[in-house]
Parts: structure tokens; sequence; C-alpha cells
């Protein structure tokens, strides 16, 4: 990522709260969960988040086409202990897909989805995404976290499909006047090792 793509490691960059929502609302509405209004389930007045000035708006408005999807929708960033969206918040949203798809991940194999490993899904979606809009301006965020919110030992599984994704949109051009950020999620919060 470094070497052959010339990235630069953000290596101040550090959460500023308590868990997802914590980190993604200000890279994704410029203000803390404090700041913005009260969207947690359980408090008198709250509402949904589609009223948050979500960065995806602002591309929308010069003309993008938007893309927001996370995994695992039944801890959703936004839905989990906040009332979500009321409405679609992006052109190609991918939370009703994982809605469906995770009532099937018992009858699969662990971390499939019929034969295709589930973290290619999102992988798979991104590509087409570009595919289908390539002289179009586009923004998308996307989350993926099943191998890596409750510890670090599952994360080797997407190592070589991470490294061909990055190949193929780097090669096909997609990163041209482009930036791309590889994040991780907070990692263990729950896990035995962070208790020592």
């Amino acid at each position: 990522f470094v070497e052959e793509l010339g990235a630069m490691v953000l290596e101040g960059y550090n959460i500023v709260g308590d868990g997802t929502p914590q980190a993604l609302l200000p890279m994704l509405t410029g203000q803390t969960e404090l700041e913005l209004p009260d969207a947690r389930r359980g408090i008198y007045g709250a509402k949904p988040v589609d009223d948050h000035p979500w960065i995806w708006k602002k591309f929308k408005d010069q003309g993008y086409v938007t893309q927001w999807g996370e995994d695992d929708a039944g801890v959703g960033t936004f839905t989990y202990r906040m009332l979500g969206f009321t409405n679609q918040p992006v052109d190609h949203y991918m939370r009703p897909f994982y809605l469906q798809a995770e009532k099937l991940y018992s009858a699969n194999e662990p971390y499939c989805l019929g034969s295709i490993p589930r973290h290619l899904n999102m992988l798979n979606w991104v590509r087409d995404f570009n595919q289908m809009y390539v002289d179009k301006p586009k923004f998308s965020f996307l989350f993926h976290s099943e191998f890596t919110h409750g510890g670090y030992s599952e994360v080797r599984v997407v190592d070589e499909d991470l490294l061909n994704f990055l190949k193929y949109t780097e090669k096909s051009g997609y990163l041209n006047n482009t930036v791309f950020i590889l994040m991780a999620d907070h990692g263990a919060r729950f896990q035995a090792l962070r208790n020592t």
C-alpha cells in the first residue's frame, strides 16, 4: 500500500470517543456525536440520522454518484444504538443486501455466502460501482468489520483478496484523481486480550 501506491500512514490518527459511531461521525459529518442532533434509541426527542450533514450529500450536490455500505447489519454503525436512516441515504446502499444475506449465514460455510467469501461481496460491489460509472465522479464509503470487530486473528483471511483488489483498482486507473483511504475499525473492544 505504501511502497506500490505511494500511500501515507496517518500515524497520529485516533478515535474521538468509544466505538465506531464516534470514529465515523466526525469523518462523515465534520461533527462529533455530541454536536449533532440526538439520534440515540430510547432518548426522548431523538430523531433518525437522515438530517445529519453527511459528506455524501455534499458530493451528491456536486454531481457525484454516491455509495455507502457496511457489513454486519445487525449492529450497523448508525442503526444499533442509533435510530438509523428513514430514507435511503445514498444512490447505492448496501444495507438491504446485508439484512437479507445475514439470514442465510448459518446455512453456509463460515465466512461464506454460497460459494463466495463474504468479504468479496463488498469488494465486488465497489468494483462494479467503478465499472458502472466510469465517466462520473464517485463517492464511495465502505466499512467491513466482520474480521476485525471482535479481534485480529481472522483478518488475515482477507489479505490476498484485498491485495488483488488494490492491484486491480490501481491497474484499471480507478485510483487516478482519487482520494483512497484504507482504515480499520477500533478492533477488539470486548476481547479477553483487551482486558490484560
